[in-house]
């Protein structure tokens, strides 16, 4: 039982190739709400639709603040990176308003203000006293009604997909017996000859790819503020970073960096540095490889 809370249902030491394709399909939904979330976001700023929410108002905030940090970055080009800094920060600041503006009052996380509280006096919102009473079936209309957009979203999509599927299919003209053999195995004994065969040379891709999903969820969590204390810590630290570089002569750092690339990488001592160290790693391996391959070839008498 341990083992199963602790790992799940699936052992990652054994190739499952049920496994195997799970796990792709994750980081391509992944990467499918990635674009749609970077799609909606740039369509908002972009046309200052409405973002935040003021009373019963929706103001578009985020464009404002784009607009006047990118009017001041246009003018004042050293100012890039603390604005850079900047962005990242609101980035989270915002997905946070986007989660604190849900209907459903279980959607909800802990905010910067809150972990800040607890940070600076030591105690949170509801042991202060202000406590979040939540009715029965509150915003639960409203929460349906934004889930049931999303999945028409998804379900649009995919039939507008499998319409532009269909019409390659067309194209190139494939034969109705292929389109049977394939609708017969589909529709068959699912028997899986390659987790047998090639089992033991696909598991280290699916751990692979197991460690990749882990990394991908630890990341999505961290966005949408469901690791509230570890996006809290971040977003302070990008708001302190982004604070300490507008003192930072970053023209000074950059005209000297370049400085240094051009006169110490570019010039003729190059030449020098290329017999000395290029030249000779190349007479070592094929040193090497003429003694590698005379033990192969005494290793065959």
């Amino acid at each position: 039982i341990a083992k199963y809370c602790v790992d799940g249902p699936h052992d990652e030491e054994v190739f499952e190739m049920r496994l195997f394709r799970s796990h792709i399909n994750e980081l391509l939904t992944q990467k499918r709400y990635l674009s749609y979330a970077i799609s909606d976001a740039i369509r908002s700023l972009i046309f200052w639709r409405g973002q935040v929410k003021v009373g019963n108002v929706w103001l578009p905030l985020h464009s404002a603040i784009v607009y006047y940090c990118s009017f001041h970055v246009v003018e004042k080009p050293h100012l890039l990176p603390s604005f850079l800094l900047f962005i990242c920060g609101w980035i989270l600041i915002a997905n946070m308003l986007t989660r604190a503006s849900h209907p459903s009052p279980w959607h909800r996380g802990h905010s910067f203000a809150h972990h800040w509280n607890v940070l600076t006096q030591g105690e949170s919102f509801h042991a202060a006293g202000n406590k979040n009473i939540v009715r029965p079936n509150q915003g639960r209309k409203e929460a349906n009604k934004i889930e049931a957009r999303w999945k028409k979203r998804l379900a649009d999509a995919d039939a507008e997909y499998a319409k532009q599927a269909e019409l390659d299919a067309r194209i190139k003209t494939i034969s109705d017996d292929a389109i049977i053999r394939t609708k017969a195995k589909a529709n068959g004994a699912l028997v899986d000859p390659i987790s047998a065969v090639a089992g033991a040379r696909l598991l280290p891709y699916q751990q692979r790819l197991s460690g990749y999903c882990n990394k991908v969820r630890y990341i999505r969590n961290v966005l949408n503020w469901n690791e509230s204390i570890i996006s809290f810590r971040i977003t302070l630290f990008l708001f302190g970073a982004a604070f300490a570089a507008l003192f930072v002569p970053w023209g000074f750092i950059f005209r000297w960096a370049t400085r240094l690339v051009v006169w110490v990488g570019l010039g003729p001592w190059m030449r020098i540095f290329d017999l000395f160290f290029h030249e000779e790693t190349e007479r070592q391996k094929k040193k090497a490889s003429k003694k590698k391959m005379k033990l192969f070839h005494e290793q065959r008498k």
